[in-house]
Parts: C-alpha cells; sequence; structure tokens
C-alpha cells in the first residue's frame, strides 16, 4: 500500500532501466558486431600519404605567389603528369586520379599531392612517384623555354650578318648576353618544382583499426539498446505483475481475481469502494464492480453501486457499521478522486490498468498522491 506522502517514484525512468536489464544481450550481441565489424574496416582502411612540393617563383607579393601556385598546381594535375606516374605504378591513369588529392598550402609557394594505398608503404611509393613525375615534367616544361630561346636567338644570329668583324662580334656578344637573361629570367618566373618534403610510410594517415573497434563497439550497443527499448516487449507500457511490483515498491499490485479477497481482509471494514481506470472505457471499470460486490456479498454485506457522487458523499453521513451496507462509486480516475479518497479512512480506492496497455506516465501522474488504501488492479 502506498504512502500518503510518497513522491513521484518515476517509474517511466526506471522502467527503461527495467527493459535494458532484461534484454541486456541485445546491445551487448550488437555492441560485439559492431567491435567485429569495427576491426575488420580498421584492419582494411586505406592509408594516405602526403608529399610536398615547393613553387620556383620570385613573385614577392599575395597576388603573384597565389598565381605562380594555381599555375603550378593546375599543371601538376594534367593529364602528362598522371600518364607517367601511373605507368611507373602499373596502374591506369583514372585509377590513380582517383585516389590522388592536390591541395595548394596556404600563403606559401608549396603544394601537397596526397595518394591513398593499400597499405602505409604502397601509399608512400604512390606519392613519391606522382611528386617525381609532376617535377620531371615541370622540368621538360622549362627546359623546353630554354631551348626554344637558345633556338631563336640562333636563328637571329645566322639570319644576318655585319661585314665589320668587330661590329659582328659585338652584335653575337650582345645577343648571347640577352640570351643569358632571357634563360636566367625564364627560371627565375619557370614555376619550377623542386620536392622538399617526400612521402614516408611513418608519416602516412590511416584510421586506428583499435578506434574503429571502439566505435563499432559503441555504435552497435546504442543500437542494440534502442532495438531493446522498442521491441522489447514493453515499450513504456505495463507489463507482468511481478515487474511492476519492483518498478513500484510502495503500491500495491493485485490481480483481477484476487480483489474480493483482498478486501474481505481490509481491516478496518471498508464502508466505501471507489472503482476508476486509468485512461479505461467505462465498460472496463464497471466489469470490476463484479468482483468487489461478490467480495462483500459472500461477507453478508448489502452492495450499493452508483456513479452519483452525491449518493457517495451522503453514505459518509452514516454511522460505520462493519457489517453494514457498502456503497461502491464507479468513476473516472481524477486527482481529485485520488486525494478525497485519501482523506477518508473507511474508503479503498480500486484503479485498473491493462497489461500491455497502460503506459507508465499514464499511472505516474497520481503515484504520489495515493493513500494506504489504494490498490492497483492489473487485468489481462
Amino acid at each position: 500500500m502506498a504512502s500518503p506522502g510518497l513522491a513521484n517514484i518515476d517509474p517511466w525512468g526506471r522502467s527503461l532501466i527495467e527493459t535494458l536489464r532484461r534484454w541486456w544481450w541485445i546491445p551487448a550481441a550488437l555492441a560485439f558486431v559492431g567491435a567485429v565489424v569495427g576491426g575488420v574496416i580498421g584492419g582494411n582502411s586505406p592509408a594516405t600519404a602526403t608529399a610536398l612540393l615547393r613553387v620556383q617563383s620570385t613573385a614577392n607579393n599575395g597576388d603573384g605567389l597565389t598565381q605562380a601556385q594555381q599555375s603550378a598546381l593546375t599543371e601538376t594535375g594534367t593529364s602528362e603528369v598522371f600518364q607517367a606516374a601511373a605507368k611507373q605504378l602499373r596502374s591506369s591513369e583514372g585509377g590513380l586520379r582517383a585516389r590522388t588529392e592536390l591541395a595548394a598550402v596556404p600563403q606559401s609557394l608549396m603544394i601537397s599531392a596526397s595518394v591513398t594505398g593499400d597499405s602505409p608503404e604502397a601509399a608512400a611509393n604512390a606519392t613519391n612517384v606522382f611528386a617525381q613525375a609532376a617535377v620531371a615534367a615541370s622540368n621538360a616544361r622549362v627546359a623546353a623555354d630554354l631551348n626554344s630561346l637558345s633556338e631563336q636567338t640562333s636563328q637571329i644570329i645566322r639570319g644576318s650578318h655585319l661585314n665589320n668583324p668587330q661590329a659582328e662580334q659585338a652584335r653575337v656578344a650582345a645577343l648571347g648576353q640577352a640570351l643569358a637573361s632571357s634563360q636566367a629570367n625564364t627560371l627565375a618566373q619557370s614555376r619550377q618544382l623542386t620536392v622538399v618534403q617526400p612521402a614516408t610510410a611513418a608519416g602516412v594517415k590511416q584510421t586506428s583499426a583499435a578506434v574503429l573497434v571502439v566505435l563499432g563497439a559503441v555504435g552497435g550497443g546504442l543500437v542494440g539498446a534502442g532495438i531493446a527499448l522498442l521491441v522489447g516487449g514493453r515499450r513504456g507500457r505495463m507489463g507482468k505483475l511481478a515487474e511492476m511490483r519492483r518498478l513500484y515498491p510502495n503500491v500495491e499490485f493485485l490481480p483481477t481475481r484476487d480483489v474480493a479477497a483482498v478486501l474481505s481482509m481490509e481491516t478496518p471494514s471498508p464502508q466505501r469502494v471507489v472503482v476508476t481506470g486509468v485512461r479505461l472505457p467505462a465498460a472496463d471499470v464497471q466489469e470490476l464492480v463484479g468482483p468487489v460486490a461478490e467480495g462483500f456479498e459472500a461477507l453478508g454485506r448489502e452492495v450499493s453501486v452508483t456513479k452519483n457522487m452525491a449518493a457517495y458523499g451522503a453514505s459518509q453521513q452514516t454511522p460505520s457499521d462493519p457489517k453494514g451496507p457498502v456503497t461502491v462509486l464507479e468513476t473516472g480516475l481524477s486527482t481529485a478522486i485520488v486525494k478525497r479518497v485519501a482523506r477518508d479512512p473507511e474508503a479503498v480506492l480500486l484503479v485498473l490498468v491493462r497489461s500491455g496497455k497502460t503506459r507508465f506516465e499514464w499511472l505516474d501522474e497520481y503515484a504520489g498522491q495515493f493513500g494506504e488504501r489504494t490498490y492497483i488492479v492489473v487485468e489481462g
């Protein structure tokens, strides 16, 4: 029986704990499966290696640096570079391109080249091969530019001659100096690439198998807990009688068949009984009146069933008689009814709930106000 001063005992929260306790093997099993899957994925997770290349440029302002960097980045991503690297790696250009990521390092003349491989060693090797292919393509372009300048100068020298040997010698010398100056300027602005930090297997980025095992276990456990709460057999609704008694240790629960026997043992013998239900149709509540009446009639007491609150109140004006008539009020559940019965020492409150139908929070709304002579009758 409940104490008049019972505080809110939060059966809803404890019902969740009870469900997890009963169905603990579901989250445990899924946590194990998640850990295994995480370990498998972690063991086969791809590795990514990165190399840094520096762009040759004499630019000394932000726009110039950015332009040189972006031009070199575009050149590095050409088919010529990917084809050369793919040939050395015995891979396809498309496959290598799908595993490669190029990026400009902010506020610098650096370019990062990252290639993903099946292992740290394979990733580092592929990255270095690609970086060297980019450097080779850059060097080939610069060499072609220098050769073009030399060829243009040679054509000018061969195209015309001065009759004066000294003047001709001076002309050739001037053209040679101009060629040297042009080649030096071309080299300075060549955007030639240099590998400043090659990729190494030790520096490869790879998702830790241990981390994936932990994440898989946590994720599997959470999914399992959700499944246990959803399909654990109760989902926030009242279940077996023994379970309800564990969740509400200060509230009396009894099956419908025991109502008559329990009422006959009440001391002092009740003069009034209020029969109600937690969000149940009136017809269901009315079915509980039968066992109540049978219990008192077996003791030789007259039973008066009413739905009239005034008639129930009038019964309180008659003198108490342990063998006298009993007034049974059939009514809906409300806070006023619960409090009124709790103040009446000669009244008993029977609250009908249905197993698998009545939700915990519906009963919790009144649980803290139940008096000592309140019984929760479980139907079904």
